[in-house]
């Protein structure tokens, strides 16, 4: 059972540029595909960034639950890099892996913008292993394959975070495509059941439902 240090089930307003129904869109699974590679290559071909510069506005937020110490993190499905190298400028050791490696060339031109580094990844996340207990915090922003996530909570270290944000079935736009990619409400709560509750809330952005967990490993 989930120690319920603090759950906060609320509807609120968050920043809009955070879910800029023009920039957020579902990171959804992605196929084990030459195809799926080549879509999402030409997807982040522009020279904008396609989900901006700026982190996510949870992670801004949830960054106060970390330790303040430098930390090795992990970025799933990093896109272009924004939460990447937002963490790389908090002085972090950070690790991003992506399908698209036209997304990771802007990461890296985002990193070289601000100064840091980061080690990018090109891979299907459904193939890629990394170690066991190998990183402080793993991020995971609009990306939902549940297969993943016992080897998520294998690869954090007892102690590390979680940090885990997706978009719901009653998201309006979303939920018109495959409700496979997308949580159930409060399914965050059960996919994590047996760790330490930092964090928890679904919120509601205009009409857009969004559900996002900290975790810590015990």
């Amino acid at each position: 059972m989930i120690s319920r240090l603090l759950i906060l089930l609320s509807i609120i307003s968050i920043n809009a540029h955070s879910l800029d129904s023009r920039k957020i869109e579902l990171l959804r699974g992605r196929k084990n595909s030459d195809g799926e590679k080549i879509s999402w290559d030409k997807k982040f071909s522009s020279d904008q960034y396609v989900f901006g510069k700026d982190p996510a506005d949870s992670l801004t937020k949830y960054i106060k639950f970390l330790p303040k110490k430098k930390l090795k993190v992990l970025d799933l499905a990093m896109s272009e890099g924004r939460n990447t190298i937002f963490m790389a400028k908090k002085g972090h050791d950070v690790t991003g892996i992506d399908i698209s490696s036209v997304a990771i060339k802007k990461a890296n031109a985002l990193a070289k913008e601000n100064n840091v580094n980061f080690k990018g990844i090109i891979s299907d996340l459904t193939k890629y292993e990394f170690g066991k207990h190998e990183f402080d915090v793993i991020l995971c922003y609009y990306f939902l394959d549940r297969n993943l996530i016992t080897k998520i909570k294998n690869w954090v270290k007892p102690g590390g975070y979680i940090i885990f944000e997706n978009f719901t079935v009653n998201d309006p736009v979303e939920s018109r495509k495959n409700k496979k990619y997308l949580l159930l409400e409060n399914e965050l709560i059960s996919l994590f059941e047996g760790e330490r509750l930092i964090y928890f809330q679904e919120l509601i952005h205009t009409n857009r439902r969004v559900s996002s967990i900290v975790i810590q490993k015990k």
